[in-house]
């Protein structure tokens, strides 16, 4: 073999090498965008899967929130009843006080008197036979039932509610105080009765009743309903704090049915 021969045989061989080194440089350089896209995608999971953490931790949140919210409405709402119930027991507490009052003038004047006219004078005051009117009675039978209610004797509470219903079938606030108490028990469908009879003995005037029953009615999902008793203890009680807030939480469910219908829409 001459050197032509040789030269043209390292050439080939020369480009050969070249031509695999550059294959090899190739096949390099063509891994790049592979383990650049393997790279984005480990981070894009990454982030997605951050995301989804804070997203579940924000809901969380949102509905222990919301757990708070419903609390304090409902803490609100039997501060306001406690509110309604104390102000219906002032009149029957003041004429207690006042009876006392009385007693005690009496007992005061007997130490200083004439025995024999003492003793007979309160003989005629024992003897005497007042009766109070049925209202009056019915005052005084709830308001001792609204007292052990606070004291959480609530078998008392529902005794003299119960007394108080039959003094006076009219006396709206035990009926409404009976109708809280099955509601507190579990028995919507007295609720609902005891609530509706103290209505219909109030020509529908007795507030805590129209606002306890628009509450059962929004229970129930019967917000029209709901609405109109919420409005009409406002109208007689206007800035009626427990009435303005239920109609804040009907709006608020019209709204969450409204995305829920768009949602589910086709």
């Amino acid at each position: 073999m001459d050197s032509s021969e040789q030269d043209l045989k390292k050439y080939l061989v020369s480009i050969g090498e070249s031509e695999r080194r550059t294959a090899r440089t190739v096949r390099r350089w063509s891994l790049v965008p592979l383990a650049i896209g393997l790279v984005w995608m480990t981070f894009s999971v990454w982030k997605v899967s951050e995301a989804e953490e804070k997203r579940e931790l924000l809901e969380n949140q949102i509905t222990e929130l919301q757990d708070r919210k419903l609390k304090l409405v409902q803490d609100n709402n039997l501060l306001q009843q406690r509110a309604d119930e104390a102000a219906q027991a002032a009149p029957a507490i003041y004429s207690d006080m006042q009876a006392l009052a009385a007693a005690r003038e009496t007992v005061a004047a007997a130490s200083s008197a004439n025995p024999s006219t003492t003793i007979e004078e309160l003989k005629h005051v024992l003897t005497t036979d007042v009766k109070p009117s049925a209202e009056q009675r019915a005052k005084e039978l709830w308001a001792r039932g609204y007292q052990a209610y606070l004291s959480s004797n609530r078998k008392d509470a529902k005794k003299y509610y119960s007394l108080a219903a039959e003094a006076d079938a009219s006396y709206a606030p035990a009926l409404n105080s009976l109708g809280r108490l099955a509601g507190e028990e579990g028995d919507k469908a007295e609720e609902e009765k005891k609530y509706r009879e103290a209505l219909k003995n109030s020509d529908d005037t007795y507030v805590p009743a129209l606002n306890n029953l628009a509450r059962v009615e929004y229970a129930k999902g019967n917000l029209d309903d709901a609405e109109r008793l919420a409005k009409s203890a406002l109208k007689l009680r206007p800035g009626y704090a427990i009435s303005k807030e239920l109609l804040s939480e009907i709006a608020d469910e019209r709204s969450r049915k409204k995305t829920t219908g768009r949602a589910g829409g086709p």
